[in-house]
C-alpha cells in the first residue's frame, strides 16, 4: 500500500465576502489533485489523504467533499491571512500542513492565485526535496516508482519517477469524480475539526506580473517531390513572408 496525499487551496471570489453561513458560493477550490488520487484508488492498493487549505467556516466543509469523493482522510487547514499568500507562502504552508504526515506520493492541482502556472506544486516539492513532474494526465504505481504519462505539445512523454514524488495533475472534465451516497455517510460520520496556520508574519516574495495568452502554434507544412534548391527557395520564402528575418 502506498500514502497518497492530495493538496487543494480555496480561492475567495473576486470582490466577495464568506458569509456569515460559510457559503460555498463565496469561494472556489480546485479538486483536480483529488480526483487524481480517486482515480488512482481505483486501480491500486493506496490510502489517500486530502488537504484543504482555505477559510474558516468553508474549509471543513469541502474537506467532508473530498471523503465523499473517496479519500479516506481530509484535514481543513485554514490559514490566516491566506489572501495575502503568494505563490512561494503556500508552498510554505503545505509543507506545513504536511508536517510528519506519512506519504510515497504527493499530487497538487492547479491553483489559481498562481495564475495557474503550476509554481506552487514546483515550490511545495523544491522545499521538500522531491522528484516533481508537471502536467500528469495519468498515473499508475508499479513498487518503488511510479509512471506518469505527461502531456506534452502534440504528445504523450511517459515518465518513470521513483518513490517518494510529487506530480501536478491536469484536470479531467470529460470523466468527472462525483460524491457517492456511502462517501457522504462516511464523511459525516468522521470526527473533523478545523486546524489553523498563523501566516500574518509572512511576507510576500513573488507577484503575477502579467499573463499572456500564446496563440495555437500552426502545423507545419511538408515539401514533397521537389529539387534542393527549390525546398531552399520555397524555405527562404516562407521565412522572409513571416517577418522571422
Amino acid at each position: 500500500m502506498i500514502n497518497v496525499i492530495a493538496l487543494a487551496r480555496q480561492v475567495k471570489l473576486e470582490n466577495e465576502k464568506i458569509s456569515d453561513s460559510g457559503s460555498q458560493a463565496d469561494i472556489k477550490c480546485d479538486f483536480t489533485a483529488i480526483e487524481a488520487a480517486v482515480r488512482l484508488k481505483e486501480t491500486t492498493d493506496c490510502k489517500v489523504s486530502a488537504i484543504i487549505m482555505g477559510y474558516e467556516k468553508t474549509a471543513l466543509s469541502q474537506a467532508r467533499d473530498a471523503i465523499a469523493m473517496g479519500c479516506d482522510f481530509a484535514r481543513a487547514i485554514c490559514v490566516r491571512e491566506l489572501d495575502k499568500l503568494d505563490a512561494w507562502g503556500c508552498a510554505r504552508a503545505f509543507i506545513q500542513a504536511v508536517g510528519d504526515e506519512k506519504y510515497d506520493l504527493i499530487i497538487s492541482g492547479g491553483f489559481p492565485v498562481d495564475a495557474d502556472t503550476v509554481s506552487i506544486g514546483l515550490l511545495t516539492a523544491a522545499m521538500a526535496e522531491l522528484p516533481f513532474v508537471t502536467g500528469v494526465d495519468k498515473i499508475s504505481v508499479s513498487e518503488n516508482f511510479i509512471v506518469a504519462d505527461r502531456k506534452t505539445e502534440g504528445k504523450i512523454q511517459r515518465l518513470k519517477v521513483a518513490l517518494p514524488c510529487l506530480v501536478s495533475a491536469l484536470p479531467h472534465p470529460e470523466a468527472p469524480v462525483y460524491k457517492t451516497v456511502s462517501g457522504i455517510n462516511k464523511a459525516y460520520s468522521q470526527e473533523m475539526a478545523e486546524e489553523k496556520l498563523d501566516f500574518s508574519w509572512y511576507e510576500n516574495k513573488t507577484a503575477v506580473c502579467a499573463g499572456l495568452k500564446l496563440e495555437a502554434r500552426k502545423r507545419g507544412s511538408m515539401l514533397t517531390a521537389v529539387s534542393t534548391e527549390e525546398a531552399v527557395t520555397a524555405m527562404l520564402e516562407r521565412i522572409t513572408t513571416a517577418h522571422l528575418l
